[in-house]
């Protein structure tokens, strides 16, 4: 034991790898979400929106990175 968290030592391991170099505020997600239930997103339907700080596009950086060593 540390006296660091989970949820916080988690931050503290994936911070660096977030292309934003922070972790999601409670907020920031919560806007997100009341985007999409409001009526500007009402043309958005089957679409998958990752609010990440673009961890996921670092994760597919990776994979083609691997898949162009091929």
């Amino acid at each position: 034991m540390n006296g660091i968290d989970e949820e916080n030592q988690n931050s503290i391991i994936l911070r660096p790898a977030i292309p934003s170099g922070r972790a999601g505020e409670t907020a920031e997600i919560a806007n997100a979400v009341t985007w999409l239930l409001s009526s500007e997103a009402s043309y958005v339907v089957g679409a998958t929106m990752y609010v990440d700080g673009g961890l996921l596009l670092m994760a597919a950086e990776e994979n083609a990175k691997a898949l162009s060593k091929n």
